[in-house]
């Protein structure tokens, strides 16, 4: 989970918390719109306002935004997080072994050399540079395929890592969490323009 998925969940937990707190929902306007009911009838809200149109649209804005309402915004939220950066459930941090097995170690670059099937010389051969020279660095992916290399219908594939020359990437953070977040831009959590979408 992301430091940004973790920040919205807390949110949305707060939240819900304070709408599961309320008095229960629906909540509807009463017949003169100048208050908010409960479903058990009990006055949430009194309307207060300028002119009698935007007293009973600040009614009605209220009665929109119940409890029920409020929770099912928020579940909706959380499940759209959820998509993009999945919960691990008490899942431990993946290794550097299972990274690299995947090519994903945010420290390391990743390449494949290839060649023909069985007759390939240079299968131990690093990647090269543009003009045909081994580049400095690259070692064995021994995590990836079978040792480092794999065996495919006419072809062989040798992998290989090396550290990053430019230090570890930073993380990726979907646009998608940085909007969800600016809501919450005043809160002291919040990683300011970090997070800006």
């Amino acid at each position: 989970m992301s430091e940004i998925a973790d920040f919205l969940r807390a949110r949305i937990a707060e939240r819900r918390a304070v709408a599961e707190a309320a008095s229960p929902g629906p909540w509807h306007p009463n017949a003169e719109h100048d208050e908010v009911v409960a479903v058990d009838g009990i006055t949430v809200a009194d309307g207060f306002a300028l002119s009698g149109r935007q007293l009973r649209a600040t009614v009605e804005h209220i009665a929109a935004h119940d409890p029920a309402a409020v929770i099912a915004d928020l579940d909706a939220k959380l499940a759209l997080i959820d998509e993009i950066d999945p919960p691990l459930e008490d899942a431990e941090p993946a290794t550097d072994a299972e990274l690299h097995e995947i090519e994903s170690h945010p420290a390391y670059e990743y390449r494949t050399t290839s060649g023909p099937r069985k007759q390939w010389d240079d299968a131990d051969v690093p990647p090269r540079d543009d003009n045909g020279n081994p580049e400095p660095g690259w070692e064995r992916n021994i995590d990836a395929g079978r040792d480092g290399w794999e065996r495919w219908g006419y072809i062989e594939e040798s992998y290989w890592r090396r550290p990053r020359p430019g230090g570890p990437r930073k993380p990726h953070i979907p646009r998608t969490l940085k909007i969800l977040a600016q809501p919450f831009a005043g809160h002291p959590d919040h990683r300011g323009e970090g997070w800006a979408p």
